[in-house]
């Protein structure tokens, strides 16, 4: 069963059939033309489905591999329309409304990865992707998602707890990642380490799990 609003607080509970078992949780996005709530979810065949505020299908595509994390929104042509933009395990995809590639996407980085931030630095909407693995990489891309210097990619000793975060401080843009082993470690926008970092923590983190899409810590 999904519930889902249109306009002003009008909730609709309904049921939508599926021909095989839905592997994802429903990932909840927006109809830029008109406000609304829909539902993408994806099947163990890794097909991935919209379904639209009146719980139709609006259209479905096979993937090669499982949604990783959460499904950001972006206005990729500055139009005021939007696309989603998600990883799997190994690639970048942006698709459009009609479940479409943008061009030049997918953009395969490399296996294992594990987090997706969208970064727009002056909110003019030119994106960055910062991406990280399970190995201990970051990359840090532009918006057609290649590499920049520095983070093709920038490989930390440790496993990254969580993603890696971008931040402006004092007008400066910052990353900061935490390791597992407690370290806190900002970086430039170049991938160059501040003076005074990694800042050492007297924690394991190894057992921390960063939820999505609320980023709640909970230890296990």
């Amino acid at each position: 069963d999904f519930c889902l609003s249109r306009g002003l607080g009008d909730v609709y509970k309904r049921q939508v059939e599926f021909d095989h078992h839905l592997i994802s949780k429903p990932y909840l996005v927006t109809d830029h033309r008109n406000g609304n709530n829909e539902i993408i979810v994806q099947d163990n065949k890794k097909v991935i489905y919209l379904v639209d505020t009146d719980f139709q299908i609006g259209w479905q595509r096979p993937l090669f591999l499982p949604i990783v994390g959460t499904i950001h929104q972006i206005d990729f042509y500055k139009n005021e329309k939007l696309q989603y933009a998600f990883i799997t395990n190994d690639s970048l995809y942006i698709i459009d409304r009609k479940g479409q590639n943008v061009a030049n996407f997918p953009k395969y980085l490399a296996p294992h990865l594990k987090s997706l931030e969208i970064v727009d630095y002056d909110q003019k909407r030119n994106y960055r992707f910062s991406i990280t693995t399970q190995q201990g990489d970051a990359f840090l891309t532009d918006k057609s998602g290649t590499p920049l210097e520095g983070w093709n990619p920038y490989h930390f000793e440790k496993d990254i707890v969580g993603s890696m975060r971008h931040f402006r401080i004092g007008g400066t843009d910052v990353y900061t990642v935490v390791l597992a082993n407690g370290e806190i470690i900002l970086l430039s926008r170049r991938a160059k380490i501040y003076s005074g970092f990694p800042l050492k923590l007297n924690l394991n983190l190894s057992l921390i799990h960063i939820s999505e899409p609320t980023r709640q810590a909970e230890i296990s």
